[in-house]
């Protein structure tokens, strides 16, 4: 299997167009309970140890749901601001709102309206201030 197609070649290439770092990846990820700490992912994007096939599905499950992060932001200001992904405890509570809206959404809830408008809200404070 080709590097880049590996779940370790992905996150790297995903981390770097979201201009993420490592570091905060992790503080993301465990935070919404993926079991992974800095040395881990750090043998795993530099070929040392892969990660197990669980773990590697759960990032990059993280990874889309942080670009759809990003890209609900774009929409929403309608011009090019990006998540501070620094803001690790803001991104992390944005994207489990954003998660519960969606569920919310699936089920038909009659609360919908309200999780979307929570949703929106914590993802706007995520942004970078320019």
């Amino acid at each position: 299997m080709s590097a880049a197609l590996s779940a370790e070649g992905r996150i790297t290439q995903s981390l770097r167009v979201l201009d993420c770092s490592a570091r905060n990846f992790v503080a993301i990820a465990r935070s919404l309970g993926v079991d992974v700490n800095d040395a881990k992912l750090s043998r795993a994007m530099n070929d040392l140890t892969p990660l197990d096939r669980e773990t590697g599905d759960k990032l990059l499950n993280t990874l889309d749901r942080m670009r759809q992060l990003q890209s609900f932001i774009f929409t929403a200001t309608d011009s090019f601001i990006t998540v501070d992904w620094s803001k690790t405890d803001k991104v992390s509570t944005a994207l489990a709102v954003r998660l519960l809206a969606d569920i919310t959404r699936d089920t038909n809830d009659v609360d919908n309206e309200q999780a979307q408008k929570a949703a929106d809200y914590t993802a706007r404070q995520t942004v970078s201030q320019q």
